[in-house]
């Protein structure tokens, strides 16, 4: 009698166990591929978000929470820096590159990201694809380029009005004098960019600097500074002229600095002396990512390859008896 025949008779015989070992060895198999997947994956994300910037720049507070809410919009803002900081980093020797974030609205949940078109040079769609799927970049305030996901779960359109909320996460108070115009949508990356919407960096000082003149309105009213705030920040122009807004401008407060340097090894100098010597806290978002991935990712990753190991082992075992 062959082999073959003989291990057919066999599975006739005992087609219950055969079935279980083999819906064992398939889990077991399974589970491993996909936490291997899960940690590829989850390393290629993380990577992604942080292998652009040698430098995050925030308020004083938890170097994680920089890091976590600036490039993956995951925790709320520890607090504003002057725009200050940004002016003399920005003609700083070592600094290839300087982008300014601004936070604190969010949209039905999702975060309004105050920034420059620059923010997604670089960036590229999966496949190749362009980054924008539809419309065009923003070029001046109130003008909104929505992330894939927004787009989908919110049911945006071009041309289609949105209203922002003061505060991180869904919240009630409303800025109906400010509405924000539809003109791009993203392309899915998979990335933090579907989770957000993006804007002027301006369109941030502007609706915080009408926040707070419902408590103390300058002279000629309410409509009155409206008119001068949106005609100040119109007439601006491209974002290198913020020192001279940030000279009359009360409000102007930046989130968070990226930063890409022209010698990535000048980070640890750098953020040394820019915590001793500015109102402000630099971290290497390589490092704080890494500190996470070792701390917390890594062990919860080594555990679940442990499991999926074990059922494998007691897949094959039960395959020997």
């Amino acid at each position: 009698m062959s082999d073959l025949k003989l291990a057919s008779l066999y599975v006739r015989a005992r087609t219950l166990i055969t079935t279980l070992t083999v819906i064992s060895v398939a889990l077991g198999l399974g589970l491993a591929i996909i936490v291997l997947l899960m940690s590829h994956q989850t390393q290629a994300l993380l990577t992604s978000e942080v292998g652009a910037w040698d430098l995050v720049i925030g308020a004083k507070g938890s170097p994680l929470q920089v890091v976590l809410n600036s490039l993956y919009y995951m925790d709320a803002p520890t607090g504003n820096i002057s725009v200050d900081v940004w002016r003399r980093l920005e003609r700083h020797p070592a600094v290839a590159r300087i982008l300014p974030l601004n936070m604190g609205d969010n949209f039905f949940g999702s975060p309004i990201i105050g920034t420059v078109p620059e923010f997604f040079a670089g960036r590229e769609a999966p496949s190749g694809k362009s980054l924008l799927t539809a419309g065009t970049m923003f070029t001046q305030p109130f003008e909104a380029v929505v992330g894939a996901e927004v787009a989908r779960r919110q049911r945006l359109k071009l041309g289609q009005e949105i209203i922002g909320a003061h505060g991180w996460g869904q919240t009630d108070d409303l800025h109906p004098q400010f509405p924000y115009t539809v003109v791009g949508v993203l392309t899915r990356t998979g990335t933090s960019l579907d989770r957000a919407v993006y804007t002027d960096y301006r369109s941030v000082w502007i609706i915080h600097a009408d926040h707070d003149s419902h408590q103390h309105q300058p002279e000629g009213g309410l409509e009155a500074h409206h008119a001068h705030e949106h005609g100040h920040e119109h007439a601006a122009g491209p974002h290198h002229e913020h020192e001279e807004e940030a000279s009359h401008d009360p409000y102007a407060e930046v989130t968070a600095l990226l930063v890409a340097l022209r010698q990535p090894a000048a980070r640890f100098g750098l953020v040394d002396s820019l915590n001793r010597q500015e109102k402000a806290l630099a971290v290497s978002p390589v490092e704080e990512i890494s500190k996470l991935d070792t701390t917390f990712i890594a062990p919860l990753r080594g555990v679940l390859l442990i499991v999926a190991y074990l059922v494998v082992l007691v897949s094959v075992m039960s395959i020997l008896i």
